[in-house]
C-alpha cells in the first residue's frame, strides 16, 4: 500500500473517522489495530515477527529497568538480536537471489526464481529504534514503558512505518499518554505538509527517476562524458532528497490529522557539515 496510492488515502480517511469518534483511552488502541491491518497488507508473517519484537523488547526493558546498569549483558543482548534480525534478512535476500543467479548461469533450473525473499516493512527504521529505546532505558534516559498498547504501538504506529521518521521513545510514548487535539492550526498544518509532500514526490522525486537513463547508466556508462556524469549525479541527488523530503513531508502531516507530532527527519542534508543529526524543519 503506496502512501501515494488511492487506497492509503481511503485507509487514512476510515481510520481517522473512527479515531475521532473514540475517547482518548480507545483512539491508541485503534490507532494500533489500524497499524497491524496496515502491516498485514504487506504480509501477516511480517506482522507476527512485529508483535513477537515488540513482546521481546517490551519484556527486556522491564527487566533493565528493575536491574538499572548492574546487568549490562541484557542491552548486548538487546542490540545483538536487533542485528541479527536485521543480518538474517538482509543477507538471506541478497545469497538468495545470488544464489539463483549462479544456478542460471550454470544451465541449472532450480525453479527458486519464482520464490519472494521479501525484506520486512521498515526494517532498517524499526531495528534502529528498537535500540535506541533499550539504549535509553538501560542509561535511565527514561522509564520502562508499563503500558503494552503504548508501547507497541510507539513500535508499529503506520505512518512512520516504512522509512521514518525514526522517533524516540521519550518524545513519542508522553505524545500518546496525553488527550490529543487537532484545532484549524493543526489541521491547517497538516494538510500543507501532505500537499507539499506530494508535490516534491509526485511532480519532481518520481519525474526526475522517470526520465534518468537508467539502461544506459548499466549498460554502456561510457557513452557519457564526465560532465553529462556529474550531471546526471547531481539531478539524481536532487530527485533522492525530494523524495525522502516528501515521503517525510506526507507522513508528518498524516500523522499530524491525529494529533501526534513526528519529529524532521533532515534538514538540508547536502550542506551539512557532518554526520550528527539536528532537529529542523522541512518546510
Amino acid at each position: 500500500m503506496e502512501i501515494t496510492s488511492f487506497h492509503f488515502l481511503l485507509f487514512v480517511l476510515g481510520v481517522l473517522i473512527v479515531y475521532h469518534l473514540l475517547p482518548h483511552h480507545a483512539q491508541n488502541i485503534w490507532l494500533l489495530i489500524a497499524s497491524y491491518i496496515f502491516y498485514v497488507f504487506w504480509s501477516w508473517k511480517f506482522a507476527l515477527l512485529l508483535l513477537g519484537a515488540t513482546i521481546f523488547h517490551f519484556e527486556l526493558a522491564k527487566r533493565l529497568r528493575k536491574d538499572g546498569q548492574g546487568r549490562p549483558v541484557l542491552p548486548w543482548l538487546g542490540l545483538g538480536a536487533n542485528i541479527v534480525l536485521f543480518m538474517i534478512f538482509k543477507a538471506s535476500s541478497f545469497y538468495f537471489y545470488q544464489l539463483v543467479a549462479l544456478l542460471d548461469q550454470m544451465g541449472i533450473q532450480s525453479g527458486l526464481g519464482g520464490l519472494q525473499m521479501v525484506i520486512p516493512l521498515g526494517l532498517s527504521y524499526y531495528v534502529l529504534q528498537n535500540i535506541s529505546y533499550l539504549v535509553d532505558v538501560y542509561r535511565g534516559q527514561i522509564p520502562a514503558s508499563m503500558n503494552r498498547v503504548d508501547f507497541a504501538l510507539y513500535l508499529a504506529y503506520f505512518p512512520k512505518m516504512v522509512a521514518g521518521p525514526i522517533e524516540r521513545a521519550r518524545s513519542f510514548l508522553p505524545t500518546l499518554a496525553r488527550p490529543r487535539r487537532v484545532d484549524n492550526r493543526v489541521l491547517t498544518r497538516s494538510l500543507i505538509l501532505i500537499l507539499v509532500g506530494l508535490t516534491r514526490k509526485l511532480l519532481i522525486a518520481d519525474l526526475l527517476f522517470a526520465h534518468l537513463p537508467w539502461d544506459t547508466f548499466i549498460g554502456d556508462p561510457g557513452v557519457f562524458s564526465k560532465m553529462e556524469l556529474i550531471g546526471w549525479l547531481i539531478v539524481y541527488s536532487f530527485g533522492l532528497y525530494n523524495d525522502f523530503a516528501g515521503y517525510t513531508s506526507i507522513v508528518r502531516g498524516v500523522s499530524g490529522l491525529f494529533g501526534i507530532e513526528l519529529s524532521a527527519n533532515f534538514n538540508t542534508p547536502y550542506f551539512s557539515k557532518n554526520v550528527v543529526t539536528t532537529q529542523g524543519k522541512i518546510i
